[in-house]
């Protein structure tokens, strides 16, 4: 039974009829707190292991009175993300004006670290009241946006492309999951390998896919120290885009587990803004499926894996 009216964001679980709850109706709040009442729920102790422990109480009556006498608790409490965009178009400096504004609102997002690769173009940002760390590199490098460990203040790092725009529901649904497998990688877009090590833009909905692209990104912080302390890795992606591709080779290097697709829905969702001046459609697609074939057989290579 959930609470829905406009200042109330509070889940009541009295009674389940499967092990199966869908955490979408739940991940419709940007904050929730889920009261458990184990004289009306005989198997609570399995049930809530579906559930963050920061976000649950439980209760042996629920009556109005603590019903009324708790604070909201903001989903996964004792953790938050450090959101990480990186551009280089003036041309998306729109885009800007909208995501951080929206993000510097999110309880979810610990902090915001923009890194500005063009050097020679100005950010202009007029928005100067909204906390982030900004950083523009000497190099115009895809590996800038994992050369961000000294800045961090959490374990989550979430890489998010400028050209999207994810709703804090979504955020808190990849965090809970990765809260639940802090060792995985998450995405929203999972990509194919074909036999040879062909990349394929095609992408897939199970949970799992051999690929997950940067365009969202979610796993913890200690890979990015991996990934910039192996120096191969570093001057191999330098002159090209294949970051995203070696932080997925990296990651099941360590695990040999494949990335974890989060599936959106209406609730949960990513809305798309202008992609002028992408990478991905200003080359040829068939070059841009070459380049990135070429990034997946050499990774596969270095790090003596299949994917």
């Amino acid at each position: 039974m959930a609470d829905q009216s406009v200042n109330t964001q509070r889940i009541i679980l009295i009674q389940t009829e499967s092990m199966n709850t869908n955490m979408s109706h739940i991940f419709k709040f940007t904050k929730v707190q889920i009261l458990i009442s184990h004289q009306h729920l005989p198997n609570w102790e399995s049930e809530i292991k579906h559930y963050a422990s920061p976000c649950v109480r439980i209760h042996p009556h629920l009556t109005s009175v603590l019903l009324n006498s708790f604070d909201t608790v903001c989903v996964g409490t004792n953790a938050a993300v450090t959101l990480v965009l990186m551009g280089y178009s003036t041309k998306r400096l729109p885009n800007y004006e909208i995501i951080l504004q929206a993000y510097a609102k999110m309880d979810t997002i610990n902090q915001i670290i923009l890194i500005w690769n063009n050097k020679n173009e100005p950010f202009l940002n007029p928005y100067y009241d909204i906390p982030i760390t900004f950083i523009t590199p000497e190099e115009n490098s895809m590996n800038n946006r994992f050369n961000v460990s000294e800045h961090l203040h959490t374990d989550a790092v979430l890489i998010v492309d400028d050209d999207v725009l994810l709703n804090e529901a979504l955020i808190s649904l990849i965090l809970y999951r990765w809260i639940e497998n802090t060792d995985r990688l998450f995405g929203l877009d999972g990509r194919f390998v074909l036999p040879g090590n062909k990349y394929s833009g095609y992408g897939r909905r199970h949970r799992e896919s051999p690929l997950v692209i940067g365009k969202t990104m979610l796993f913890h912080r200690k890979y990015l120290e991996q990934y910039m302390n192996d120096q191969a890795l570093v001057e191999w992606n330098r002159p090209r885009f294949c970051e995203d591709i070696s932080m997925n080779a990296l990651i099941f290097n360590a695990t040999k587990l494949k990335p974890i697709i989060v599936q959106m829905n209406d609730h949960c969702y990513r809305t798309n803004l202008p992609e002028v001046d992408g990478l991905s459609i200003a080359i040829p697609a068939n070059k841009w499926i070459d380049k990135r074939s070429i990034c997946v057989q050499w990774v596969s290579e270095y790090f003596n894996i299949k994917f």
